[in-house]
């Protein structure tokens, strides 16, 4: 097997580390947990997967209290988990990798049934994590959120949600928005099947788990999505065109986005329903494009605008797996750009402006501003190499003067930047930016603490160990 870059070596170990050495001064407010998710193991003996999305779990934990930070980490214990590490197979169902690699894997991906976890079973969910209704739970697009313990990072099991809703034949987003006016989790599913539909629900805080559906839209063939948007008054599905025939990919025998088709002559659909009311709105037709992940959206002056990072097409799937595997990034293909789209209420007309075309990924934001006029978003740089001991970078977009402040070091690749709120804070860069950050040699990670306001290093905490680069996290206001 050949040598794989740092971003791509296995992370077979858990650690609990009390005391990590920290370099400068943590702001004394900084009190929480911070619990980053993302791929950790890519082989199994000589076998060895050829997608970033598709390794097993782990959830790496950042605990800050009274100026000290420490750190432990913990593989998801999925049913992909033991198929790994207890039998010595990797066959488990993926999204976007072949299991086997090799000339058999035909038989191989029989064995799996994309997106139709057996009832119990725990999946491999390696994309996300969130608090709904007072549980801690990984997330990934399956309408199965993985409990966990914050103190120690055990999987507990399935959030048994108490509804009606497909939990199988199914997908969701990883990514729930939060309401805290509403104290409510608002999330969306793809329900695939005879008849497919999408579904906005939200679970509220303090009752039972039941995800109530307040909007819905049926569909021939479904559309891939990741993320979504809010506003005040309006949830918007980005319908991209990349969809799916339902009964080819209940009968597929390979990995869940494979069986998706590019059909760009059918543009892309920006889908608006009320939040109170759940009417639908209406549909504007853009050009066509592909997109991960939405940045945020507002209304203004009868107009809602729609901010996300596009791609080309979808071969961005492949070509952003590079970025976490490769020394460069492979092609314009996968390029991204920051978009805005505005949708004007009184009619179907839609225009888009690009507000930066720099290739960045992982967008956060000050979450006090979701879903509401904002001006700061945070990325990761997609674009710089790292060979010759150049370091890709962190970005800080103001996106109403256009303009960028970077932080990189020579030979580091960092991970999503996440923004916390200073308590009290007037201004929306009031805070820091956390970020996971690993030395390119593969011999170290640190923990990034940026001022939000200058971009400036205030503070790193020193972990003995590469953590591979992983994917998003959220800062949970208690420390273990």
């Amino acid at each position: 097997m050949e040598p794989r870059a740092p971003h791509y070596q296995d992370l077979n170990e858990e650690f609990n580390y009390d005391k990590l050495a920290i370099h400068g001064n943590l702001p004394s407010w900084l009190e929480g947990t911070l619990v980053r998710n993302g791929p950790a193991k890519f082989t199994v003996g000589e076998r060895a997967l050829s997608h970033w999305f598709d390794g097993l779990a782990m959830l790496h934990a950042f605990s800050f209290h009274g100026g000290e930070v420490s750190y432990c980490n913990r593989y998801l214990r999925s049913a992909a988990y033991k198929r790994v590490f207890e039998k010595g197979r990797l066959d488990y169902e993926m999204f976007a990798a072949d299991p086997c690699g090799t000339r058999f894997s035909r038989f191989m991906t029989a064995l799996v049934r994309p997106f139709s976890s057996e009832k119990g079973s725990i999946p491999n969910a390696n994309v996300n994590v969130a608090k709904i209704a007072g549980e801690y739970v990984a997330l990934t697009d399956l309408p199965l959120p993985v409990r966990f313990d914050l103190s120690t990072l055990g999987t507990l099991g399935l959030l048994e949600f108490d509804d009606p809703l497909r939990k199988n034949r199914a997908a969701g987003s990883a990514h729930p928005h939060y309401d805290a006016k509403e104290q409510a989790t608002i999330g969306y599913l793809v329900e695939f099947g005879r008849k497919c539909r999408y579904q906005f629900y939200q679970i509220k805080e303090g009752a039972k788990l039941e995800r109530r559906v307040f909007a819905q839209m049926e569909v021939s063939e479904p559309s891939y999505m990741h993320s979504f948007s809010l506003t005040e008054s309006y949830a918007i599905l980005i319908e991209q065109p990349l969809v799916v025939n339902p009964r080819k990919l209940l009968l597929s025998t390979r990995p869940f986005i494979r069986n998706f088709e590019w059909r760009p002559e059918r543009g892309t659909h920006f889908h608006l329903f009320h939040r109170q009311t759940g009417k639908f709105v209406g549909s504007w037709v853009a050009e066509p494009f592909f997109f991960f992940h939405t940045v945020n959206a507002f209304e203004e002056e009868g107009v809602v605008h729609v901010d996300l990072f596009t791609y080309k097409d979808a071969t961005a799937i492949d070509a952003i797996a590079d970025f976490a595997f490769a020394d460069r990034y492979p092609s314009d293909a996968g390029a991204s750009k920051l978009m805005r789209y505005s949708l004007a209420l009184d009619g179907t007309s839609i225009t888009s402006s690009t507000l930066l075309p720099l290739n960045v990924e992982l967008p956060r934001i000050n979450p006090a501003y979701d879903a509401r006029n904002y001006t700061y978003l945070y990325a990761t740089d997609l674009d710089s190499p790292l060979e010759q001991g150049r370091g890709r970078s962190l970005v800080k977009i103001d996106t109403k003067a256009h303009t960028v402040i970077p932080w990189s070091q020579s030979g580091c690749c960092p991970g999503e930047p996440l923004f916390i709120a200073a308590p009290g804070a007037t201004r929306e860069d009031e805070g820091v930016v956390l970020a996971v950050v690993l030395d390119a040699s593969g011999s170290h990670t640190f923990l990034l603490v940026l001022d939000a306001t200058t971009f400036k290093e205030v503070a790193r905490a020193e972990v003995p160990l590469a953590i591979p680069v992983g994917l998003h996290g959220e800062f949970f206001e208690r420390a273990f």
